[in-house]
């Protein structure tokens, strides 16, 4: 295990890289383009999931993504120490967790400008193997809609064929 969740406090082992399966031709699913903006920011899940490219455990955390990195060793420890926080009340899961239930903290403009200049970038980068156009298109339209709705979204675009 080199990924640990615990009360939605997520911690990474050195040992680690993470990132999205843009590289086999889709956006991640089961809740990735849902989840990503919401933590990441737009500007960073665009990146993420046009590119494709593995994040290494320092520009996981400098994102976003991650809340700690540790050594592979220390992984379970920290997932733990995690849980032993959020029980003790100095760990604020809650707030961590209403943050990927909600829409995505942008005004309409912000969304607007953060989108349109998203997919004009990565528009003129795709090759025709991948499909981040989707997985923007998706992220956009989920923006202002909470989890379950966004939920929805994602699937019937991954649904889709190119």
């Amino acid at each position: 295990m080199e990924l640990a969740l615990a009360c939605d406090y997520r911690v990474m082992s050195t040992a680690a890289s993470v990132g999205s399966p843009s590289e086999l031709g889709i956006f991640p699913g089961f809740g990735g383009t849902v989840r990503m903006p919401r933590i990441v920011g737009v500007d960073n899940a665009v990146e993420w999931i046009a590119t494709g490219a593995d994040k290494k455990p320092d520009a996981a955390l400098k994102d976003g993504a991650v809340d700690a990195i540790v050594a592979p060793e220390q992984l379970r420890d920290a997932a733990l120490g995690s849980v032993k926080q959020a029980i003790a009340g100095k760990l604020d899961w809650k707030g961590k967790r209403a943050e990927k239930l909600a829409p995505i903290k942008l005004n309409a403009i912000e969304q607007m400008m953060a989108f349109t200049s998203s997919m004009a970038v990565v528009g003129g980068q795709a090759d025709r193997t991948t499909r981040p156009d989707a997985g923007l298109k998706n992220m956009q339209e989920a923006a202002t809609k909470g989890r379950d709705e966004a939920l929805a979204i994602e699937a019937k675009y991954f649904a889709r064929r190119p």
